[in-house]
């Protein structure tokens, strides 16, 4: 029983340091996403119609942003991809569109995303938060129900 309780503390503890390094690695976290997402942005011109499918889809669906940071980060003789444009809807992750800025989306997707993140992120910090504090209630349960058997049985063999 005490090895039990032990190895639920055990858990416990882990979890609770898990959480805390996630929160403690959280800008890391960002940066890293930053530069991955500047890294699939500078390929866009070079690489298969993956990275552009996977940007037209991420512009079009997490819809009002283009680029990492903004507009400028798509360099292509003044056009931008049409997941970017306001008025059009995006059809083939090939086609472009501009070249006036009116026409564009202002924010950058990385922004969006990140706030995102972080929302969901807290909604599951929170939940985390709210299972060990249960798991903590019982473990305390389980080692007073523990000491309760413990003091009936002595009662019992005193008898």
């Amino acid at each position: 029983m005490l090895m039990a309780v032990g190895l639920k503390v055990y858990l416990w503890a882990l979890e609770i340091a898990v959480g805390i390094a996630a929160a403690v690695n959280k800008e890391s976290f960002k940066d890293q996403l930053r530069k991955a997402m500047k890294a699939s942005k500078d390929n866009y011109d070079v690489t298969t119609a993956e990275d552009r499918k996977v940007w037209a889809q991420l512009q079009s669906k997490v819809r009002e942003f283009t680029g990492v940071d903004g507009p400028n980060d798509w360099v292509m003789g003044g056009l931008y991809p049409e997941s970017c444009c306001k008025t059009s809807q995006p059809s083939s992750p090939d086609r472009l569109c501009g070249p006036s800025k009116e026409y564009v989306y202002k924010d950058g997707c990385f922004n969006k995303l990140s706030k995102r993140l972080t929302e969901g992120s807290l909604i599951v910090m929170g939940v985390g938060i709210g299972i060990a504090l249960i798991e903590l209630a019982g473990i305390v349960l389980a080692c007073l129900l523990a000491q309760a058997i413990k003091k009936e049985t002595e009662e019992e063999e005193k008898e």
